[in-house]
């Protein structure tokens, strides 16, 4: 029997397939074949961030980002840095990605999906729950982390290109927010795998696993993550502002006219 602690990686082709001890697999495009075990090292960190462009990706801001509510669209992107390891790579990371409308924020806002998974031969959909929007494979249709199929994330490994080591690597999901014109904020994040469940002394929360550039080297380092969310917020535009305004005031006139004692 295997070891808790250990992925399974199938190497075919210059193809891989992997999966947990669990058969918990992820497939890309490959048949199976003998496999080897590998190992985790926890150490050092990783941070993974969304940032938002409202001119097409010229620029980019992060955390917090305010728009009018004249502006249709703005374009998104899920960045990732990790620790810096001479032939290490960001190997893998299981998401599904989310855009809730808070208290009912943008009922008609849609996602226009542009890239996702880098390393995956994926098809992705965009599906909505309520006033939760999903990313996710199109063969899951249920609402995020309830289906069997996520986005596999990471960086094309040598032999399947096209090949990069960037650290930071930008733009592992990138997609267009639709917006309805309604204020409010729309908060970006995403549900991810917990393999808490599958591999006890991996910590519970958002995990991402750095590879060896070899494929038959099982060492995997398993980096402490902090997650950064991102808030878009439609405020109304000033006009509005000013005609919210001028009617409060107003009423509060009335009020206190109606309140003051008759003689």
């Amino acid at each position: 029997m295997r070891p808790q602690s250990e992925f399974v990686l199938a190497l075919s082709g210059g193809c891989m397939k992997w999966s947990t001890r669990a058969s918990l697999a992820v497939a890309f495009g490959c048949a199976a074949a003998p496999a080897f075990a590998q190992t985790f090292r926890f150490e050092g960190e990783a941070t993974w961030w969304w940032e938002a462009s409202v001119d097409g990706g010229a620029t980019w801001s992060q955390s917090l980002i305010e728009v009018s509510q004249q502006q249709t669209s703005v374009r998104i992107r899920a960045n990732c840095s990790f620790p810096a390891v001479n032939g290490y790579y960001l190997g893998s990371a299981i998401i599904d990605q989310r855009v809730t409308g808070v208290n009912g924020a943008g009922p008609n806002d849609n996602l226009s999906l542009i890239s996702a998974g880098i390393m995956s031969v994926q098809t992705f959909a965009v599906s909505r729950f309520a006033n939760v929007l999903k990313i996710d494979d199109a063969a899951d249709t249920l609402p995020p982390g309830v289906g069997s199929s996520h986005i596999y994330i990471g960086q094309p490994n040598p032999s399947m290109g096209p090949y990069t080591l960037a650290n930071p690597i930008n733009g592992l999901v990138v997609f267009d927010l639709l917006l309805d014109g309604t204020s409010g904020d729309r908060h970006v994040d995403a549900w991810w795998r917990d393999w808490t469940p599958f591999f006890p002394q991996v910590p519970p929360g958002p995990q991402v696993f750095i590879w060896n550039r070899s494929l038959m080297d099982p060492d995997r380092i398993v980096p402490a993550l902090t997650v950064n969310d991102l808030t878009i917020r439609v405020i109304p535009a000033p006009g509005v502002v000013a005609l919210l305004g001028a009617a409060c005031a107003f009423a509060g006139v009335r009020r206190r006219r109606a309140e003051s004692p008759r003689a």
